[in-house]
């Protein structure tokens, strides 16, 4: 059976932005599997080389401010094709499956999926 991970991520706490945080708490309530693993997060941070050189399949989930609101896309992430400080504070799903073929060799499909937002003020 293959192993997937699903990686929503963003601050409930600025409306829209929340939308992925909120997408992967929903989606831990409806499916509870042992070959899948969700988490909600606030950021994207180097430990989750761990749990991604682990999956078969990883999908991120995030808000996005292109688009109508609402409205949503899904595209193939290539690992290597990033840039940036690896030491940064902030990691980009890209930059997260880069360093996990660095380190652990693995190489999951990834998918990240958008979701355009209308509003990022302060509240949930």
């Amino acid at each position: 059976m293959r192993r997937v991970l699903i990686i929503g991520y963003g601050n409930p706490l600025r409306a829209d932005d929340g939308v992925g945080w909120q997408a992967a708490r929903r989606l831990a309530e409806l499916r509870q599997d042992e070959f899948v693993e969700t988490l909600a997060l606030h950021q994207l941070t180097p430990e989750l080389a761990v749990p991604i050189s682990r999956a078969d399949l990883i999908m991120f989930i995030d808000a996005c401010h292109q688009g109508s609101p609402g409205s949503w896309k899904c595209g193939h992430l290539v690992a290597g094709r990033t840039a940036g400080n690896s030491l940064a504070h902030h990691f980009t799903p890209a930059s997260l499956v880069t360093y996990a073929q660095a380190i652990y060799r693995a190489s999951p499909f990834a998918l990240v999926i958008s979701v355009s937002g209308e509003s990022f003020a302060y509240h949930e």
